[in-house]
């Protein structure tokens, strides 16, 4: 076996890679303006009333767990959930509100 086998496999992989760089182009290359329509996302206004203020705070829910007073407890969440459950739907009718259908596409 000669030392230089190995010289005729890599000559070949050098040549083929080098020879796709020797093609010719077709000429300059077309430029072409084109105008492409673009959605832009508006924020929608916050028309909902300031949030009312819930009987289930943090400070009344701490002082009814530090004062033992489970029944107290349950009647302050009770007497909170349909306000959250207001803020919800008014929350639900604005994203509603707000979601529109995409822009009918350009004719090219």
């Amino acid at each position: 076996m000669h030392r230089l086998d190995w010289l005729i496999p890599l000559a070949l992989c050098l040549l083929l890679a080098l020879g796709g760089c020797a093609t010719t182009s077709g000429g300059e290359p077309e430029v072409r303006i084109v105008e492409v329509a673009v959605p832009v996302v508006k924020p929608c206004p916050d028309k909902r009333a300031p949030a009312a203020a819930y009987p289930d705070s943090d400070a009344a829910v701490r002082a009814a767990i530090a004062a033992k007073d489970l029944p107290g407890l349950v009647k302050i969440l009770l007497a909170a959930r349909p306000l959250h459950y207001q803020r919800h739907a008014e929350d639900d009718a604005q994203i509603a509100a707000c979601v529109r259908p995409p822009p009918a596409p350009m004719p090219p």
